[in-house]
C-alpha cells in the first residue's frame, strides 16, 4: 500500500452530508470528522495500515475497494476482514454526474454500515 492524500471530493460529500470537518493544510492533510457534538472526532488521512494512529489488535479491517482488497490479503491484528467493494464514485469525477454519484456512494456506505453496526450491536447485547 502507498500512502497519497484523501480524496477531496470524498470530504465534500461527507460536509454535503451533514458531518462538520476541520483540516490541515499539507500534501496528506488530516481531517477531524465530527459525527456528533458529544462523540469524538474521527481523524481521518491517508495511511498504511501499519501507522500508529491504526489499533494493532481486536478490530474489525473492511475493505471498501477493489484495490484494497486485492492489496491488503492480510491485516495483522485484525479479527475480522470485511471486503464490502463499492463502485468507486471517482469514475465520475470531472463529468456532470460527478456530485450526484458521490452523494449516492455515502449515502449507501452509510446505509449499509448502520444496517451492519446495528446487527452486531445486537449479537453483542445477546452474547
Amino acid at each position: 500500500m502507498e500512502i497519497t492524500a484523501f480524496n477531496p471530493r470524498a470530504i465534500n460529500s461527507l460536509k454535503e452530508m451533514g458531518f462538520e470537518i476541520q483540516s490541515s493544510p499539507g500534501s496528506n492533510p488530516t481531517y477531524e470528522i465530527k459525527y456528533a457534538k458529544d462523540r469524538s472526532a474521527i481523524i481521518a488521512f491517508s495511511k498504511i495500515f501499519s501507522d500508529e494512529i491504526n489499533p494493532k489488535i481486536d478490530f474489525a479491517a473492511v475493505m471498501t475497494c477493489d484495490h484494497a482488497d486485492k492489496n491488503c490479503p492480510f491485516i495483522p491484528g485484525a479479527e475480522v476482514r470485511l471486503p464490502l467493494k463499492y463502485e468507486d464514485p471517482k469514475l465520475f469525477d470531472d463529468t456532470e454526474l460527478e456530485r450526484q454519484k458521490y452523494r449516492e456512494r455515502s449515502i449507501q456506505i452509510s446505509s449499509e454500515l448502520f444496517y451492519v453496526f446495528g446487527m452486531v450491536q445486537k449479537q453483542v447485547a445477546q452474547t
